[in-house]
């Protein structure tokens, strides 16, 4: 399965207005390894956009453990055939946790924990 777009609109619907996210390994990454709300997120997301080729990333899902019983869903990804806008490829793994809750009567994500490489995110600074 494969996700493709930077949506960034379609990201904060399923956001609490209090969400919690933090990249991780914290200390490699700097600024962005710092914990941030929802309208952080949404920055670092809307500089993916316009840092990638076409202003997508395409992800492959490896896998999904879904453990909403305790209000986790955990994902593991990479990218794949993923470009920046100057063509240089951008290969990474990703592990996501995502914890959920009800807000105003609908499901939202109020936490996030994501692992990345970090010497690939510092590739690509520079």
């Amino acid at each position: 399965m494969q996700s493709k777009h930077f949506d960034v609109a379609a990201l904060s619907r399923l956001l609490a207005p209090a969400t919690r996210v933090q990249f991780l390994p914290s200390a490699s990454l700097g600024p962005m390894g710092k914990p941030m709300d929802k309208a952080g997120l949404l920055s670092v997301m809307e500089n993916g956009r316009s840092t990638m080729k076409d202003g997508r990333l395409p992800m492959e899902i490896i896998e999904v453990t879904d453990a909403s019983a305790a209000g986790l869903i955990i994902a593991h990804t990479k990218s794949k055939g993923a470009f920046t806008v100057t063509g240089k490829p951008v290969t990474n793994e990703y592990s996501i946790i995502m914890w959920m809750d009800e807000v105003d009567g609908e499901l939202k994500i109020t936490r996030v924990r994501e692992f990345l490489d970090s010497a690939v995110v510092q590739s690509l600074r520079g």
